[in-house]
C-alpha cells in the first residue's frame, strides 16, 4: 500500500482541562498521491469524542487536506486519559491520531472517603471528622450536606480557601456490625452537582444478639439468645426497646422474647439495648411488618 497518506496531528497533547468541559479540536487528512482517496470509517476509542458526521464518505483529492472536526468531553472522573481517532480508507489504508490530556477535578474534598473503624455502639459519644473541600475554578457548596443515616450527622464551616465539613457519629445510634452511609454534598458543579462521600463504621459490642436484626411479623413474638463474645449464654437483668411498641420479656438464661403491640409496621427500626448481671451491653435492631 502506499504510505503517502497521512494524519496530521499523529499524537497531540492537550494539556489540562477541568472535568466536564467540552474541548473542539481537528485533525486533518492529508493526500499526497496522485489518485483520490475515500474516508470508509472514523472510529475514536471512547464515546467522549464526538467527530463531525461529514466525514464519513468524503473524498480527498490530490494534494488536498481534509479537515476533521472533533469534539471531545472530558467527562467527570479526574487522571490521565489516552483518547485515539482512527481513519480508515477504501484502500484499506487505517490512520491513527494520539490524543492526549489530563483532567482536572473542578473541586477537591478530602478525605475520598471516611472510615471510623470500631466504635462500641453502647457507649455515649460523639465522635467528630472533618472533610475539607477546596476549588480552584470557584465552586462552592450551595446547600448543607446531608446523611442518608440516622447515626451520622452533618455541619459546615466556611473560612479563607476552604470549607469545612463536620461528620459527627453518634455510638449510640450505631448498629451492629457493618455499615455504609452516603454523605450527599450539594455542589455549584454542573458535572458534580452531587457529589458522595461513603462513610464505614464498624459497631462493636460485650454481648452479642442471635440474630442481632430481627423481624416481626404482625404481633408474632420472637426468641432471641444473648451470648458473650466466648459465645457462652449470659444472665440478663434488662432489656430495653426505645419505642415502648416493642415488649419485651427477659428469659434467662441469655434468652429474650421480643414482640410488637402495634397493629402494624412502626415508621422505623428499634434499638433493642440489653445488659447482663455483669453489665456488659449489648443490642438489636428489631424491624415490624
Amino acid at each position: 500500500m502506499e504510505s503517502d497518506v497521512a494524519i496530521e496531528p499523529a499524537d497531540l497533547d492537550l494539556g489540562t482541562h477541568p472535568w466536564g468541559e467540552e474541548i473542539p479540536l481537528e485533525v486533518r487528512l492529508r493526500n499526497d498521491r496522485s489518485a483520490p482517496v475515500r474516508v470508509k470509517h472514523v472510529r475514536t476509542n471512547c464515546g467522549c469524542v464526538l467527530v463531525a458526521a461529514t466525514c464519513e464518505g468524503a473524498i480527498v483529492q490530490p494534494g488536498a487536506t481534509l479537515p476533521i472536526g472533533l469534539t471531545l468531553e472530558t467527562q467527570a472522573k479526574p487522571g490521565k486519559a489516552q483518547r485515539t481517532v482512527t481513519i480508515e480508507l477504501d484502500s484499506g489504508d487505517i490512520l491513527t491520531s494520539a490524543i492526549r490530556l489530563r483532567v482536572e477535578p473542578r473541586f477537591v474534598i478530602t478525605p475520598e472517603d471516611v472510615d471510623f473503624g470500631n466504635v462500641r455502639i453502647t457507649d455515649t459519644e460523639r465522635i467528630a471528622r472533618i472533610l475539607q473541600f477546596t476549588s480552584t475554578y470557584g465552586e462552592e457548596i450551595r446547600g448543607a450536606p446531608e446523611a442518608n443515616c440516622k447515626w451520622l450527622t452533618c455541619s459546615m464551616a466556611a473560612r479563607a480557601g476552604a470549607t469545612d465539613i463536620a461528620l459527627l457519629l453518634d455510638t449510640e445510634h450505631v448498629p451492629p456490625g457493618v455499615s455504609v452511609g452516603t454523605v450527599i454534598i450539594p455542589t455549584t458543579d454542573s458535572t458534580h452537582p452531587e457529589y458522595a462521600i461513603y462513610v464505614k463504621v464498624r459497631g462493636v459490642q460485650d454481648l452479642y444478639p442471635r440474630p442481632a436484626y430481627v423481624a416481626l411479623i404482625g404481633q408474632n413474638p420472637q426468641l432471641v439468645k444473648i451470648q458473650d463474645d466466648s459465645g457462652s449464654e449470659v444472665d440478663l437483668v434488662s432489656a430495653t426497646p426505645n419505642d415502648p411498641s416493642i415488649e419485651t420479656e427477659i428469659l434467662n438464661p441469655g434468652t429474650v422474647r421480643i414482640r410488637s403491640k402495634a397493629k402494624g409496621p412502626l415508621p422505623r427500626d428499634v434499638c433493642l439495648d440489653v445488659i447482663d448481671d455483669r453489665q456488659r451491653k449489648g443490642r438489636l435492631i428489631v424491624s415490624t411488618f
